[in-house]
């Protein structure tokens, strides 16, 4: 027997060469699992175990029965590890040699990545100690340790160090043996980085941050963020700098970064890696010559010389093995075929990314370029690892990081070293060369980039996937949520995250900080950080956003000062498990389990649908709740309806696949009829497995997409048999994103029964298994209802023998949307009433406390309700209904939501941190106008920003109509409100009515605009999906008008008006324009102005003149307003164009929401020959229902005034976080039940502003509060 011992463990192997032993010394308990073969070798497909072992003086050696291999391995003991490295490997020429294989009875955490296992005593652990050596752990049910050495790499040297401690002196020793044995020991701020404490900062994932937006983005990170992380770059892997974000370059950059630090924020770079290719194919890797050290895993000749305009390509060696398409590299020109053929390559497309094209003689050598990223439509190329490509880019990514100070890094990609195996040797390159090579190490994490080796480098963990866009409550509790504790079998820190705040839109519900509040007690459990993602464009778009941020601060400070024990942690990591956080009125913060949902879509009119039971599983009380409402739906056969499928002349559907061949299935015509008379098909799947089946699958392929965008819900007849299993209707796109929307029904009823499939399914997919990936329902299915190419039906657990379905008319049902009216909830006798009108995806939601308010479906606060009478749920089992007002005019549908909490669980938080934190202390509830990223101001009331439903009203002009308007209370009772009037942000301004004004366009004849052979202005309109109608180029899918009006012009007798419908996915755009009679001379004007007429629907208005050398002007304005407004250009925003040879106009719609009709309107379009400085709005004066209010202050360009219903006052300037207060004369006031008359007048003396915007934002019933 040979033993090596440390100061807590001994290993002993028998002279067999088997091991025999491996002991804790401290407890004397043998992991050891017998009968295993210390080491062995492989040649081939033949493999040998250790035969034979013998100790020569401080080495082994090892004979391999029959191979004629032996070895000799090189032993030292240290304190707490001892090291096997191999000096000699002689004779049988192996392909590899495994010299450790030690399998364990350790089973309680075992990390693969480290290659350790551990229990609450003992631990071991196999560091590979260079790159020579693949150190991997073979099970994740159990420690077995392995490690190896190939004869591609060097037997000699390969070297590990193998330990076996204390469980608590785990970290400490590997700590030792990166020390003692040369690895990567990374030290940040005096402390080695596996325990740094930066590891746990939370951080905000920016997209778009760049200097312009800096400050803004920096304000909101320190509200709930340690770090800020933002990818500045242009293209990779040079690593350029995106000019639109920092047009300063690198000196841009570290200004940015040196920001971020001053407010005690790490900076974090978000990086691809050595991808080639990601963002701008500009990279100087890529074009106008790329890098011939691309990767290359095809290779042939020119069988003949091709000239520059060649698309045929033929191969000396013929092209049996190579991809069917794909992309050449031809001596730095990239080259891609659409064809393969056996001697070459057909269809081809010379010089793609801008790569030189040039003639290319015989016997050119020709490869085959590696795309280490094909879906969705990407192409990214790789650094060969084989040359010194991937250092090149390590160093250039180590000196940004140096430059600008970088405290932490995501990794992103990799991808491209993925592609180029052995994983263990090149997966980690960049990770070890960047962290080898900086003045200060980063905390990393990222995507691609852990192996054993990397491990010494890496901090954290990757999150689980990118944010989740549907479904995901359940994908944090099944998966974010629990990421954490895997990376913990690695000793890593997790990530709980990615996470996005996303909107309303036609497939998802926008985040609301209940998600929120679940993703971060997840992370306090792990005692992990969180990722959360945003758009430095819009980081209020969710409204709710400062609720998440006080979630995010307060756990991130509760985390760092660990105020909670193990115990409680323990319960917030269970998987599944739900709980809130609260703060006691002693100040202590506590957590509570609680029951969260499901959400139920009701119909109050269709008792089957109305009621349903709600677990309480906690003691009486009243629920939290939410009731969200849903349009109204047209009934199976409306008129309306569309048709998906129809069974009267032929069963459409086409028998696609099973999952195995013990499952069969087929489709058959019916003479059996629904119960509305309908034909229907009959389906019948046979399992003949002895267990519930998987899935079968039946496809209809539609000639032209379905447009769903009104018709989300499907309608249909199912007879079924009771056997049980589950019937998928399933929409699905055909683009590269795989779309897809499954809706199930449970076959476990009798006879016919009339199904709204509403709502698509979130959580049970995970319970089943399906032959298309979870992230097409979870991730990329934004486009499905703009373009559903196909329906599929799938059965899926069926019970042995056979099932069968008869199915009817499947129908899209048109949606109206309808408000919901005064919705009440029924418990045991108990009711709640909400006396108000909710639109649909609007919703109401009532907190543990009680308060009710309304919020729009993107989390704006519209108003605070006041709940007539009360619910409260028993403990057990509790049947709850819907109730709400009936009638032609409204809906009686909702999403209804409940949960319940229990009793907090016992906790002693540290003396140091016990009470509310001076960071989590919430302040009082006051009103106030936030500055927003794209100026102006939201209104905000402690964390909630006031939306209210009536739009802006647009003051134009002091002419005593313009500047008049009513404002409706839809309630019976005088309700409190706030009023803001706002500036415009301060453009150019001119005198429109100046005697100097030279008209260009009325818009009483727009004949002109007409495509003809004299007007050919649609050349100069670009963009995706473009098509010609006879009205103009659009992208498909869009149709558009532009026609004279008389009805309610600004200035003559006519203006024009622009329509345009988009049928497609948001985005879309059309163009009109013409041609002047002759080329105008513009040259000695300062400006453009006209009227333009907001629809308030979110799109853009691209504004264009061109010139005849075929350059252009061009402004954008955002369509975020309604009413006129006089839009004022700059001549001199136009660089490079000739005003003295104008020969086009163009109005352009950009940004055209889905299944949106936008109307503009256009009015008197001149050339002004001066601009002037813009005016203030001189001593306002507010009058509401007569009440007069005179403001004793003048309003500049950007700023606003904020009056309260109690005659507070206060005056905001641009991008001021605090107003000045000002006195006001006058009374309070309130809105009347019904119309209210609101007037703003000025001192007309002076020039008024034409950019006044009024909001009037109900607050809640009046009387005090």
């Amino acid at each position: 027997m040979i033993t090596i011992q440390t100061d807590s463990c001994r290993y002993a192997i028998g002279t067999n060469g088997q091991n025999l032993a491996f002991v804790d010394l401290a407890t004397g308990k043998d992991y050891c699992e017998p009968a295993q073969a210390s080491m062995m070798v492989g040649r081939g497909k033949d493999s040998w175990p250790s035969s034979a072992v013998a100790l020569d003086g401080d080495a082994l050696l090892v004979t391999f029965g029959a191979s004629g291999i032996k070895a000799r391995v090189k032993v030292e003991s240290h304190p707490r590890y001892f090291t096997l490295s191999l000096v000699q490997v002689t004779g049988g020429e192996p392909d590899w040699m495994q010299f450790v294989n030690l399998r364990l009875k350790i089973t309680e955490s075992v990390g693969t990545l480290l290659n350790a296992g551990w229990n609450s005593e003992f631990a071991a652990c196999a560091l590979a100690c260079n790159d020579r050596t693949e150190s991997y752990g073979a099970s994740g049910a159990y420690a077995h340790l392995c490690v190896r050495a190939h004869a591609k790499y060097g037997f000699e040297g390969a070297n590990v160090a193998v330990l076996g401690v204390p469980r608590p002196a785990l970290l400490d020793a590997i700590e030792q043996v990166e020390l003692g044995e040369g690895l990567p020991h990374l030290m940040l701020n005096g402390v080695w980085i596996h325990r740094a404490p930066e590891r746990f900062a939370s951080y905000l994932m920016v997209h778009g941050l760049g200097e312009s937006n800096a400050d803004q983005v920096i304000e909101l990170a320190k509200g709930g963020f340690g770090c800020v992380e933002f990818y500045p770059w242009r293209d990779t892997p040079t690593y350029r700098f995106n000019p639109g974000l920092f047009p300063n370059g690198l000196d841009g950059l570290k200004q940015v970064c040196d920001k971020i630090h001053a407010a005690r924020l790490q900076v974090g770079l978000h990086c691809m890696q050595s991808m080639v290719g990601w963002g701008d194919k500009t990279d100087p890797a890529i074009t106008p010559k790329a890098d011939p050290r691309l990767l290359q895993d095809q290779h042939g000749t020119l069988a003949a010389a091709v000239d520059a305009q060649a698309t045929e390509m033929n191969l000396k060696e013929g092209t049996e093995g190579w991809p069917d398409t794909g992309d050449l590299f031809v001596d730095g020109e990239i080259v891609r075929y659409a064809k393969k053929t056996p001697t070459g390559f057909a269809e081809c497309q010379r010089g793609v990314f801008g790569t030189t094209v040039a003639p290319r003689p015989a016997g050119t050598r020709v490869g085959y370029l590696v795309n280490c990223f094909p879906i969705w439509g990407y192409t990214i190329y790789c650094p060969d690892v084989e040359t010194g490509f991937v250092d090149e880019i390590s160093e250039r990514l180590a000196g940004l990081f140096d430059a600008t100070g970088t405290d932490m890094s995501y990794f992103d990609g990799g991808e491209e070293l993925c592609k180029q195996p052995p994983h263990w040797r090149n997966v980690g390159r960049v990770a070890l060369g960047v962290q080898t090579r900086v003045k200060k190490p980063v905390i990393l994490e990222g995507n691609a980039l852990y192996t054993n080796l990397s491990w010494h480098v890496v901090t954290r963990g990757s999150p689980h996937y990118d944010p989740i866009y549907f479904g995901r409550r359940e994908y944090t509790l099944r998966f974010k949520g629990q990421q954490p504790a895997n990376h913990a079998k690695n000793l890593l820190t997790g990530d709980v995250g990615w996470f996005t705040p996303h909107v309303h839109s036609l497939t998802t519900d926008a985040v609301t900080p209940d998600e929120v509040m679940l993703l971060c007690l997840k992370a306090v459990g792990h005692q992990a950080p969180i990722s959360f993602t945003m758009n430095a464009a819009n980081p209020w778009d969710n409204r709710r956003m400062p609720e998440m941020l006080d979630i995010i601060r307060t756990c991130d400070y509760l985390k760092r000062v660990g105020y909670f024990s193990d115990a409680v942690r323990t319960e917030l990591t269970k998987p599944m498990a739900e709980h809130v956080l609260e703060q006691a009125t002693n100040g202590a913060w506590q957590v509570r389990p609680m029951a969260f949902g499901p959400s139920k879509v009701v119909n109050a009119t269709r008792p089957e649908l109305a009621e349903w039971h709600f677990q309480n599983p906690h003691g009486d009380q009243a629920p939290w709740l939410r009731i969200r409402a849903q349009p109204q739906l047209a009934p199976y056969g409306a008129k309306e309806n569309i048709v998906l499928a129809d069974f009267a002349a032929a069963v459409p559907f086409k028998p696609e696949r099973t999952a195995s061949p013990d499952l069969t299935q087929s489709v058959d015509p019916s003479s059996e009829k629904t119960p509305d008379g309908a034909a229907a098909f009959c389906y019948r799947a046979e399992n003949k497995g002895k267990a519930a089946s998987e899935w079968t699958e039946l496809v209809l392929s539609y000639p032209a997409p379905q447009r769903l965008t009104t018709h989300r819900r499907l309608g249909v007849w199912v007879r079924a048999e009771g056997k049980g299993g589950i019937l998928n209707f399933q929409l699905a796109g055909t683009n590269t994103q795989h779309p897809r929307r499954d809706h199930y029904i449970q076959l476990d009823f009798t006879g016919w029964r009339y199904v709204v499939l509403d709502p698509p399914e979130d959580s049970r997919f995970w319970n089943y298994k399906w032959p298309y990936s979870w992230t097409d329902l979870f991730y990329t299915c934004q486009s499905i209802y703009n373009e559903t190419n196909e329906l599929r039906l799938y059965y899926n657990g069926l019970p042995p023998g056979t099932t069968t379905c008869w199915i009817g008319r499947i129908e899209a049902l048109a949606a109206q949307a309808l408000p919901l009216q005064s919705p009440a909830l029924e418990v045991q006798g108990q009711k709640v009433v909400f006396p108000v009108a909710i639109q649909p995806d609007e919703y109401i939601e009532v907190d543990w406390s009680g308060a009710a308010r309304l919020f729009e479906r993107d989390g704006g606060l519209i108003r605070h309700v006041s709940p007539e009478g009360g619910i409260q749920f028993r403990q057990g089992d509790n049947v709850v209904r819907l109730l709400c007002a009936g009638g032609t005019a409204a809906s009686t549908r909702a999403e209804v939501t409940l949960a319940t909490r229990g009793e907090p669980l016992p906790n002693q938080p540290p003396q140091s941190s016990s009470g509310a934190s001076p960071e989590t202390k919430p302040g009082p509830a006051q009103l106030r106008l936030a500055p927003t990223p794209k100026g102006g101001f939201r209104l905000t009331e402690g964390p909630y920003e006031l939306v209210g439903r009536e739009p802006p009203h647009q003051v134009a002009t002091f002419d005593g109509t313009a500047n008049t308007w009513t404002v409706d209370n839809d309630t019976q009772t005088p309700i409190r409100a706030a009023i803001v009037v706002q500036r415009g942000a301060g453009g150019p301004d001119v005198d429109y009515d100046t005697a100097g004004a030279v008209s260009l366009e009325t818009f009483d004849d727009l004949s002109g605009y007409d495509v003809s052979e004299t007007n050919q202005f649609e050349k100069y309109a670009t963009g995706g999906g473009k098509r010609l109608t006879k009205d103009g180029p659009v992208q498909d899918g869009v149709s558009q008008t532009f026609v004279s009006s008389a009805d309610a012009p600004r200035a003559g007798a006519n203006c024009g008006v622009y329509t345009a419908r988009n049928e497609g996915a948001s985005g879309g755009w059309g163009a009109k324009g013409r041609r002047f009679p002759k080329p105008l001379d513009l040259s000695g004007y300062a400006a453009v102005a006209f009227w333009l007429h907001g629809d308030g629907n979110g799109e853009s208005l691209r504004f264009q003149f061109w010139d005849v050398a075929g350059r252009y002007a061009d402004w954008v304005v955002p369509i975020s307003f309604t009413g006129w407004r006089l839009q004022v250009f700059a001549t001199s925003d136009a660089k490079n164009f000739d005003w003295k040879q104008v020969e086009y106009v163009l109005f352009y719609y950009n940004n055209l929401p889905a299944n949106t009709t936008c109307t503009l309107k256009f009015d008197d379009l001149k050339a002004l020959p001066a601009l002037r400085t813009p005016p203030v709005l001189a001593r306002p004066t507010l009058l509401v229902n007569g009440s007069r209010f005179d403001l004793p202050v003048d309003l500049g360009p950007g700023a606003a005034l904020l009056l309260d219903s109690r005659g507070h006052c206060s005056v905001w300037q641009p991008g001021g976080s605090t107003g000045s207060e000002v006195t006001l004369q006058g009374l309070p006031f309130t809105l009347k039940p019904g119309p209210n008359r609101i007037e703003l007048a000025c001192d007309t003396s002076k020039p008024a502003p034409r950019d006044v915007t009024v909001r009037i934002l109900p607050l809640g019933p009046a009387g005090p509060r």
